[in-house]
C-alpha cells in the first residue's frame, strides 16, 4: 500500500459505496419483498413494481463488493506495504466487512425475491463467479463437500483455509466437513469461533477410542482415511454429495472454485470420475527418497519398479464424484487398516501405487456405469503443489499462477514458500483476541 493517503482514498471509496447502497434500500419502498410472502399479499402488478428496487439493491450490493475487493487487492498485491497502524486497522476492518458481505450474499436472493433477475455482472464479477453458484430456477442445485482432517490445527491457519474457500464458492452449495480431535477447539476458543463463523461441519474423534488399538498410534494422515471412509458409508443415499474434494487443511488456501472443472464435466454429461493431482514435472516417484520409500515400505521393491517411473501425485488433494470418491476412500482406508507399513506419509505411497498400478481404475470401473481416473498436471491444472515447484509466479494481485499463467483454484503447501506465507499473513489478518483496540 502506498501510504496513509492511499488508505484514506480507499476508505472513502468504500464508504461512498455503502452510502449508495443504504440510499437505494431506504429511498424506494418501505416494504421489502420476501420470497414466498410477497405473492400472497400483493397482486402481480404490485410485485412487478418492487422489481426495480430489488434490482437496484442487488446492483448496489455488487458495487460495494467490488469496492471492498479492490481495496483488499491493493493492500495484498506485490509490493504492498502497510505504513502504520492506521493502515493495518483499515485493512482489518475491510476484511471484517468482506466477511459480512459473504454472509449477506447468501440472504440477498430471499431478500429481493426469486422473481427478480439480477443485473448483468461486470467483467470482474463474471471472472470470479464460482461454478458452485446457486442453480437457475427449476434446476436442482448440486451439492459439494470439502473434506479434511484438522487435528491440532492453529486457529489462524484454519481461518485462512475456510475464509478463502467461502470467498470462492457458494456457501449454500459447498459444505466444509472437518474431522477434529475431541480435545481441540473447546467452547469459547478462537478455533471454535472460526468453526462457527464459517459454518464448518465438525466430526469429532478420539484416537484412544479407535477399536483397532494399532490405529491409535497411527499418524493422522493415515487414520484420516478410515474416518473419512466410515463417514461416507454412514450417509444415507439422499445426503450423498455430487462431488467431494479431499484436502490437507493446515497448508491449503483457495484462489478459486475447486469444483469448477468437475461441474463443467457434469454439465457436459460426464459420469463418475476421480481426479488425481500431479506434482511438478519431471521428478518421478523413484527419484524422490521419501516417495520411493513409502511405496517400497508398503508394496516392496516390485511395487516400486511397477510405478516408480511416473511423476509424483500428491495425496494431499484429490477430487471425485461421490461414488468415485467413496471407491477411493474404501481402497485407501482398507490398505491403511491392514498393511503394516504405517509411518508418516505412507498414504501418499499408497495413493501413487493405486493411481499408477491400475488398482484405482479397477475400483472405479466397479461403480454403476463405470468411472474414469483423470490425472491433472501441475503445469496446466487448477491445484498447485508448491513444494515441487522450482519457482513461483504471481499476478499483480498476488494469485499464484500455473505455467499457462492461469490462477490456481487451490494452493497446497503454501508454507513451503516464505513469500506466500508473508502474503497470506497480510491477506488474512488474524488476532487471537476477540476484539482489538487500535489508535484512532
Amino acid at each position: 500500500m502506498a501510504g496513509h493517503g492511499s488508505m484514506v482514498a480507499v476508505g472513502s471509496l468504500v464508504l461512498l459505496s455503502v452510502a449508495a447502497m443504504v440510499y437505494t434500500f431506504s429511498g424506494t419502498s418501505a416494504e421489502v419483498p420476501i420470497r414466498g410472502k410477497l405473492a400472497s399479499r400483493t397482486g402481480s402488478s404490485e410485485a412487478s413494481r418492487e422489481q426495480p428496487m430489488a434490482a437496484a439493491l442487488v446492483s448496489s450490493f455488487r458495487r460495494l463488493e467490488d469496492s471492498v475487493e479492490e481495496a483488499l487487492d491493493a493492500s495484498h498485491g506485490e509490493g504492498a506495504e502497510l505504513k502504520n497502524e492506521v493502515d493495518s486497522s483499515i485493512v482489518r476492518a475491510l476484511s471484517r466487512l468482506q466477511s459480512s458481505l459473504d454472509g449477506l450474499r447468501e440472504d440477498l436472493p430471499q431478500l429481493v425475491g426469486s422473481n427478480v433477475a439480477a443485473p448483468e455482472a461486470g467483467a470482474r464479477q463474471r471472472e470470479q463467479q464460482p461454478a458452485t453458484a446457486a442453480a437457475a430456477p427449476g434446476q436442482q442445485q448440486r451439492r459439494y463437500a470439502v473434506v479434511g482432517l484438522a487435528k491440532g490445527i492453529e486457529a489462524e491457519l484454519l481461518y485462512r483455509f475456510v475464509r478463502s474457500l467461502r470467498q470462492n464458492t457458494d456457501r449454500g452449495a459447498v459444505d466444509i466437513v472437518l474431522f477434529l480431535d475431541a480435545a481441540d477447539g473447546p467452547a469459547g476458543s478462537p478455533l471454535a469461533w472460526v468453526l462457527d463463523a464459517f459454518g464448518v461441519q465438525v466430526r469429532t474423534f478420539e484416537p484412544a477410542r479407535f477399536p483397532d488399538k494399532r490405529q491409535q498410534s497411527y499418524h493422522p494422515s493415515s487414520y484420516r482415511w478410515i474416518l473419512i471412509r466410515d463417514w461416507m458409508r454412514s450417509l444415507p443415499a439422499g445426503q450423498a454429495y455430487d462431488g467431494v474434494f479431499f484436502t490437507d487443511v493446515r497448508d491449503t488456501v483457495f484462489q478459486g472454485d475447486p469444483f469448477a472443472a468437475l461441474a463443467a464435466d457434469l454439465d457436459a454429461g460426464g459420469g463418475e470420475a476421480m481426479y488425481a493431482f500431479l506434482e511438478a514435472k519431471p521428478r518421478t516417484i523413484a527419484e524422490c527418497g521419501w516417495n520411493a520409500g513409502w511405496v517400497r515400505d508398503c508394496f516392496g521393491e516390485a511395487g516400486l519398479r511397477e510405478v516408480g517411473g511416473n511423476v509424483i501425485s500428491c495425496s494431499g488433494t484429490s477430487l471425485g464424484t461421490w461414488r468415485a470418491a467413496l471407491a477411493y476412500a474404501e481402497l485407501v482406508g482398507a490398505e491403511i487398516a491392514t498393511n503394516a507399513c504405517e509411518r508418516n506419509g505412507v498414504d501418499q505411497g499408497m495413493h501413487n501405487y493405486f493411481v499408477y498400478s491400475g488398482k484405482l481404475q479397477a475400483a472405479l470401473q466397479k461403480q454403476p456405469g463405470g468411472g474414469a481416473l483423470k490425472l491433472v498436471d501441475n503445469e496446466s491444472g487448477w491445484v498447485g503443489t508448491v513444494q515441487s515447484m522450482p519457482s513461483l509466479t504471481r499476478d499483480r494481485i498476488g494469485r499464484l499462477l500455473n505455467a499457462e499463467r492461469q490462477p490456481y483454484a487451490v494452493v497446497h503447501q503454501y508454507d513451503r514458500s516464505q513469500a506466500l506465507k508473508d502474503q497470506l499473513s497480510r491477506q488474512f489478518p488474524w488476532s487471537a483476541e476477540q476484539e482489538t483496540t487500535v489508535p484512532k
